[in-house]
């Protein structure tokens, strides 16, 4: 009678153990040898589930309302991600890549008056840099009136003379007034020797030809989400996917 008692407490805490555990993220199944880095902010750390990466010493907040698990809030101004060894790529631009992240904000948001009319507020999610002038820049973009917000990957590059300039941007339709706050959005941008891409929540993605090559961003990756934005489950592939793929993606998460 003790045995099966003592069988059944064992089985009950085996289960519980395992309905604990948040379920996978379905990008990491799917393409486990392609995962550069993988921030997952789940089990009450910032640290990094996949990817030879070491995080800053600024104070990290976390959300439990992820979208699995825990989520990441905000850092102390800008939270980053270095590299652990020399060589160690976060974000590999020297090939076809991705960089995936599901973005949500909480505040209801207004528009920006000026002269000329009302304007979309923006805000930053991520940017990756080589810490020598080019980044590649994912955001909610500032520069677009009030309905015709996108949101956006730019790179920002350098000419021949050595002067920063922009080398190309992609953005997709992602307005205020089409956003609720608290929202979740799958955010996916890629890269390839020649054109920037992005895709929301599983559409087909949008091509920009790129008007400088990419630079090898193998520095820092700044995550920029502030009190009022939430980030989770990012993942850094070092491969392009296609549009079927990021369908499929999305809809697993779903």
């Amino acid at each position: 009678m003790r045995s099966s008692l003592f069988a059944s407490i064992a089985v009950c805490a085996a289960l519980s153990s395992v309905a604990a555990e948040p379920p996978a993220n379905p990008l990491v199944e799917r393409f486990p040898a392609d995962v550069l880095l993988y921030l997952g902010w789940n089990g009450g750390t910032s640290q990094p589930d996949i990817g030879r990466a070491r995080q800053d010493r600024r104070k990290v907040v976390l959300d439990p309302d992820g979208v699995i698990g825990s989520c990441y809030a905000s850092g102390i101004d800008m939270f980053s991600y270095t590299p652990l060894e020399q060589g160690t790529r976060l974000v590999d631009t020297t090939k076809p890549g991705t960089i995936a992240v599901w973005v949500k904000y909480l505040e209801k948001r207004e528009p920006i008056l000026k002269k000329n009319g009302r304007w979309e507020p923006g805000f930053g999610i991520l940017e990756a840099t080589s810490g020598e002038g080019q980044a590649l820049f994912l955001m909610k973009s500032s520069d677009c009136r009030w309905g015709g917000g996108t949101i956006k990957v730019h790179h920002q590059g350098k000419n021949a003379a050595g002067k920063t300039i922009s080398g190309g941007a992609c953005g997709e339709r992602s307005p205020f007034v089409e956003w609720e706050p608290g929202v979740w959005r799958f955010v996916v941008a890629g890269w390839s020797v020649d054109k920037l891409r992005i895709s929301i929540d599983g559409a087909p993605f949008r091509e920009t030809p790129l008007k400088t090559a990419l630079g090898d961003l193998n520095g820092r990756l700044f995550l920029k989400a502030d009190a009022r934005t939430r980030l989770d489950e990012l993942v850094v592939l070092g491969r392009a996917l296609s549009d079927d793929e990021v369908r499929e993606i999305y809809e697993s998460f779903r």
